[in-house]
């Protein structure tokens, strides 16, 4: 009878056991944050959408097994099923809607510059003649990006933001694009005279989802009942402010001027 019981407390264990999903992520703060990687500002967890996404699973009774991996290698895993789940990603037409699930939409590029007296450009014509850096691959809103894949743009090219701020400190570029939130969150960090300012222009990224939303995407692997429970939960966080309230914990979010 002792023996009985104790094969059905672990059988109910077992059955009780919450699901586990690997989530992959890619080193891109504040959206995600590799502890491995050496930072300045203490900060609250893995990053912004890590942090959502952690939430929003345990919201499902899922728990997260969060890897960091470089983005391309992320995407693959993802793809193949070596991941289960991601966030930050751009909507991906050629894969199932049903597995994509927005949660953040919007947002805009800046730019910014060495402080100088003089006025700031406003308009792409200004920026004619000025070497511009921006990041290999990253999207920067219609505008910016049609006229930088049309080469009506003088660019220098980086692999991360970082290096791009580092670059307009040391006088190698003239402006730098750098998304809204990114740029609340390290030009403080990296440029902690103040040496740089941002300019007023703000380059909207549209509010058509398809092109500008942030999306959680799953593997093909993981079953269509799980991802509707997460879809359930993320609808359910959203609605009671946990995204923005992430954000704040980071420092950003806010609107600029």
């Amino acid at each position: 009878m002792a023996r009985f019981c104790v094969l059905c407390c672990c059988a109910i264990s077992v059955v009780l056991a919450a699901p586990v999903m690997r989530v992959g992520a890619s080193h891109f703060p504040p959206f995600a944050l590799d502890p491995e990687k050496p930072g300045i500002t203490p900060v609250p967890g893995l990053g912004v959408d890590v942090d959502f996404l952690v939430a929003v699973l345990a919201q499902a009774g899922i728990k997260a097994d969060v890897r960091f991996k470089p983005h391309a290698r992320q995407k693959r895993e993802l793809l193949h099923g070596a991941l289960d789940v991601g966030g930050s990603y751009f909507f991906m037409p050629d894969y199932p809607e049903a597995r994509q699930i927005l949660y953040d939409q919007g947002g805009a590029t800046r730019l910014y510059r060495r402080m100088q007296a003089s006025p700031p450009p406003q308009t792409l014509a200004e920026l004619a003649g000025l070497r511009l850096g921006v990041v290999r691959g990253d999207r920067y809103g219609d505008l910016l990006t049609d006229a930088l894949a049309e080469g009506r743009l003088l660019t220098d090219l980086a692999v991360d933001d970082a290096e791009n701020i580092r670059k307009l400190l040391a006088g190698r570029v003239d402006l730098i694009a750098i998304n809204e939130v990114v740029g609340q969150f390290i030009v403080p960090e990296l440029d902690p005279r103040g040496m740089l300012e941002r300019i007023p222009w703000r380059l909207d990224y549209g509010k058509d989802p398809r092109r500008a939303g942030a999306y959680i995407v799953f593997s093909p692997k993981v079953p269509l009942d799980q991802i509707r429970r997460v879809r359930a939960a993320t609808a359910t966080l959203l609605k009671a402010g946990r995204l923005d309230a992430i954000k704040q914990s980071y420092g950003v979010g806010h609107a600029d001027p």
